[in-house]
């Protein structure tokens, strides 16, 4: 499955990935761009996750209501992770 982080560039650059991705590059956006903006600002990742990386699928909470299909991932089982954009800090 086709998957998007928003992730810090100073995490993603000392090997640190949160566990929270969505289907949706947008919602990823919305977080490399705002939360995690801080120090060198914030970075779009991407992959492909076999199955046996997901966790857990997007909660009722988090797909009608916060609109962001959360998956929770395994990052360890992850495969190769592209960066597709950096944006630049906020804060």
């Amino acid at each position: 499955m086709r998957l998007y982080r928003g992730e810090n560039i100073d995490r993603f650059e000392s090997g640190k990935i949160g566990t929270a991705w969505s289907d949706q590059e947008e919602t990823a956006k919305t977080f490399a761009s705002g939360l995690n903006a801080v120090g060198k600002g914030g970075v779009i990742l991407r992959t492909l996750a076999p199955a046996d990386a997901i966790i857990a699928g997007p909660s009722n909470h988090s797909a009608n209501w916060l609109r962001e299909n959360e998956f929770t991932l395994n990052t360890r089982r992850l495969g190769k992770l592209e960066q597709t954009q950096r944006l630049p800090p906020r804060f």
